[in-house]
């Protein structure tokens, strides 16, 4: 991410035009081995949320399958097992911002305002 933009994956990137102070977050993300879940979509909302965040979808191949919250400088800040169809996360003490959550080699952003 640049000055909070997601740019994808990049290899670099150049500052054009400098005015003022700007940042670069990266996000690694480990994606070694075979995700069994491939074809799973993960449904997480309400996005932007304030206090709890809903991640659903049904049918997970693994039993207590985990999820893990980063920051947008790849900070592990949480992390759970998912229960069943629909898991609530209570995220009333993440600071306002983007985050990342993250189930097996899935990541989805969401916002917590």
């Amino acid at each position: 991410m640049v000055n909070g933009a997601n740019y994808g994956v990049i290899n670099s990137y150049t500052f054009e035009n400098v005015q003022e102070n700007g940042t670069i977050s990266v996000v690694f993300v480990d994606e070694v081995g075979i995700d069994e879940n491939i074809s799973v979509k993960i449904n997480v909302y309400p996005n932007p949320t304030n206090s709890q965040l809903i991640i659903g979808n049904g049918k997970w191949k693994t039993e207590n399958e985990e999820y893990r919250i980063y920051s947008a400088i790849g900070q592990l800040l949480g992390q759970g097992k998912l229960q069943g169809e629909t898991t609530i996360v209570n995220v009333t003490s993440l600071a306002n911002g983007i985050y990342y959550l993250q189930i097996g080699n899935k990541t989805v952003k969401f916002v917590k305002e």
